[in-house]
């Protein structure tokens, strides 16, 4: 904690290591808001400066001059002029921002590319560098811009899946609301397991009645050895065979050598709201448009409003989502279907 951030690598600058609980978070992101700038050297770079959402990109017509990643979506066609909710889009004020750098959609679309490098890198750190294949996972894109680069970083990484959940660009506050809460509570160096576990468990139902659930971990290490590993527990005789099978997964390797348990934790979980969406069922086919978007040059797209998109709707792409919270880009080679959850299930 504390000191400048260096995308979650331990280098000399970067904060302090503390041995507390935290979420291990690793954020890839690219704001609408990012400003679009050139260095001493006059090479174009993104952010990390933001001009927020007041007054926001030039295109907001609210007095913001810089130009944002907005301003190049809107010039590049992945967002309508006119939003849902009657909001107008400058256009004029967003090609003007952006010639401050050069011809506009030669800034935005280099500008949209260099975010999706930026995130690329970040991904890498939480995939490559842990030894985990991203091509092996599903990417989750949400907020409001998150679904424009979701594809184009998709491909970058080699996903073949990616996923918009319903209302993306209220998915985090969503995710707030309808997160389980948690009490963790912990004993180091226990002697017996069973019996910790058991003292912890108590305590906290004393402190946290409301609780419905109980999970059990270790942070184990070889004896020797100056790091540990948490464990999930749901059999203490089982720790070291756990702790193996995780310290291969991890390192690439194990010991022979004796294991010890160093802390032992217990969360009790009290589970928060729960939501549920599904998909509209509609009993005529969704109205279309077409707009020219530019992706790795100028063509023609479907668009279609994404409440009028019934379970089991395929599109492929080039096509644009519109909805009141966000945008989706479907790049061409993918093919879009709705879920019978409402989520858009993107696949190459």
């Amino acid at each position: 904690m504390g000191g400048r951030t260096h995308h979650g690598r331990v280098v000399k600058g970067s904060g302090y290591p503390i041995r507390f609980p935290f979420v291990d978070l690793a954020e890839v992101s690219a704001g609408g808001g990012t400003v679009i700038w050139r260095d001493d050297a006059s090479a174009l770079r993104v952010g990390p400066l933001s001009t927020g959402a007041d007054p926001g990109p030039a295109c907001y017509g609210k007095g913001g001059t810089s130009p944002t990643l907005t301003d190049g979506s809107l010039v590049m066609g992945w967002v309508p002029e006119q939003l849902a909710e009657g909001l107008k889009l400058r256009k004029d004020l967003a090609v003007s921002a952006l010639r401050t750098l050069g011809e506009e959609v030669e800034v935005a679309f280099q500008a949209s590319e260099l975010a999706s490098l930026e995130m690329a890198r970040a991904m890498r750190l939480v995939t490559v560098e842990r030894g985990l294949d991203p091509s092996s996972f599903t990417l989750f894109a949400f907020g409001g811009a998150g679904p424009q680069y979701a594809l184009r970083l998709a491909e970058e990484m080699e996903v073949r899946k990616v996923v918009v959940p319903p209302h993306p660009g209220l998915f985090s506050a969503l995710g707030v609301m309808s997160a389980d809460r948690r009490l963790e509570s912990a004993a180091s160096y226990p002697r017996d397991l069973e019996s910790a576990y058991r003292k912890l468990e108590g305590l906290l139902r004393s402190r946290f009645p409301e609780a419905s659930k109980f999970l059990r971990y270790a942070d184990v290490r070889y004896e020797g050895q100056g790091w540990e590993l948490t464990v999930p527990v749901e059999d203490v005789s089982k720790v070291r065979e756990v702790f193996e099978e995780r310290h291969l997964k991890t390192y690439g390797f194990t010991l022979q050598r004796e294991v010890e348990v160093v802390t032992v934790r217990v969360f009790a979980v009290a589970p928060g709201l729960r939501v549920s969406t599904r998909a509209p069922v509609l009993d005529r086919e969704p109205s279309v448009k077409e707009r020219e978007v530019f992706l790795d040059g100028w063509t023609k797209a479907s668009v279609y409003r994404r409440e009028e998109l019934p379970e089991g709707f395929e599109v492929k792409g080039p096509a644009v989502v519109e909805e009141y919270s966000s945008t989706t880009v479907v790049r061409r080679g993918w093919r879009l279907t709705v879920h019978q959850t409402g989520a858009l299930v993107m696949e190459r």
